[in-house]
């Protein structure tokens, strides 16, 4: 009977046990608040949106200089895997393509899987990465570089990211 107690007593705080969904401050302190040579152009915002039963976290933060913008968005997909999944599962289905005109290809490091993409006709740069299976940034640059907003997802602490 003890038996039968615990492991009912297992169940129930095993299916009520989830992940802590991060607070506005918390996912704001998880992306850059300065890029060197460009200005915040808004307020940085979050947002938490709730779909039916599924609930997720957006961060936005923007930056200009002169005629170059930077967007960041981080959604924290704690309690909506399957928007994490969805939004994975769409960049697995593109095929890498280098030429004079377009780059796009796959990037992987510690934790992290995803794209990054440049158009060389109209400078626009983006890069969209799953982070420890819960996160999802997309950040693009309008006239800017691929390498520069590379150097920018430097200065995300993704080793500092909840698990």
């Amino acid at each position: 009977m003890k038996y039968i107690l615990f492991l009912s007593f297992l169940i129930s705080f095993t299916a009520h046990a989830q992940v802590a969904e991060l607070k506005s401050e918390e996912i704001l302190k998880l992306l850059p608040s300065e890029i060197d040579g460009y200005k915040a152009t808004d307020e940085f915002k979050t947002r938490h949106i709730k779909i039916g039963t599924l609930t997720y976290t957006l961060c936005e933060k923007k930056f200009r200089k002169k005629d170059k913008y930077i967007t960041l968005l981080l959604f924290d997909f704690a309690h909506a895997e399957i928007m994490y999944k969805q939004s994975m599962s769409t960049w697995n289905k593109v095929r890498p393509v280098e030429s004079d005109s377009i780059v796009l290809r796959s990037v992987a490091f510690a934790n992290c899987e995803g794209w990054e993409s440049y158009l060389r006709h109209t400078n626009q740069s983006q890069i969209f990465i799953g982070i420890c299976g819960r996160f999802f940034l997309n950040m693009t640059g309008d006239k800017v570089l691929l390498e520069d907003l590379k150097a920018v997802l430097d200065r995300v602490p993704i080793d500092q990211f909840p698990r």
